[in-house]
């Protein structure tokens, strides 16, 4: 069974589910919640330090998280995103390339990122068209402006 709880951000509700093994799923819908129960757990609590350091821009002091991924086509390229910098943006196309595949495989890389089950975690918000257009982001583009304007690579 998971764990789960709401967390209230800048950004809105933010629901967190973890197992033992780590954070599974953060999204930005309550009904998420419907399946979780709310007790404590040591992975919820090291999620709120690291919102906590997040949202008052400490990005340098952001704890590892431990995370419970699925194993799907698309693992690869939410751990390949964990290695875009804070501050930092990069298109589909550079994503694909620094997973080694074409950069024509930007609409795959695309689907993978709308797919990603721990926003902002795995950090999908800095992946932007090649256009430089934000194109879509599952908690809205939105947030997503507000996002990289918080990480100081979006300058509106």
């Amino acid at each position: 069974m998971l764990s789960g709880v709401a967390f209230h951000t800048p950004i809105g509700a933010l629901v967190a589910l973890t197992s033992e093994k780590g954070i599974r799923k953060i999204s930005f819908d309550l009904g998420d919640l419907a399946d979780a129960e709310q007790v404590a757990n040591p992975n919820l609590d090291l999620f709120a330090k690291w919102l906590d350091a997040y949202f008052r821009r400490h990005f340098d002091r952001l704890p590892a998280l431990p995370l419970d991924l699925p194993q799907t086509p698309s693992t690869s390229a939410w751990h390949k995103t964990c290695e875009i910098p804070v501050g930092s943006q990069w298109t589909y196309g550079e994503l694909a390339r620094n997973l080694g595949k074409s950069e024509g495989s930007a609409r795959a890389i695309g689907a993978a990122m709308s797919a990603n089950p721990v926003l902002l975690v795995v950090p999908c918000h800095r992946v932007v068209a090649q256009s430089g257009s934000l194109a879509g982001y599952r908690g809205g583009v939105e947030r997503k402006a507000w996002l990289l304007k918080h990480e100081g690579t979006l300058l509106l």
